[in-house]
């Protein structure tokens, strides 16, 4: 979910696509395309480098954690934005 958007932050929600033939398996309908900073999923990315100890769930973290960084950070805090 983070990776197909060009923020490299996950929309709030993201559909399954079940429609045969289709290109990808997710998608993510206009009106759900917001990110209201959720950081649980860098927690769980941390989680899963230390039982794991695999590096992939420590380079995926720090890349959200960049994204939030670079598209979220306002002067005095964060704040959710349009993931389109």
């Amino acid at each position: 979910m983070y990776a197909q958007m060009a923020t490299g932050l996950s929309p709030e929600i993201t559909h399954f696509n079940t429609y045969e033939g289709a290109k990808q398996d997710l998608y993510v309908k206009d009106a759900d395309k917001h990110n209201l900073l959720r950081p649980e999923t860098i927690e769980t990315l941390y989680y899963m480098y230390k039982i794991t100890n695999k590096k992939k769930y420590q380079d995926y973290g720090w890349e959200i954690f960049q994204a939030f960084e670079k598209y979220t950070k306002v002067e005095n805090g964060y704040t959710s934005i349009n993931v389109r």
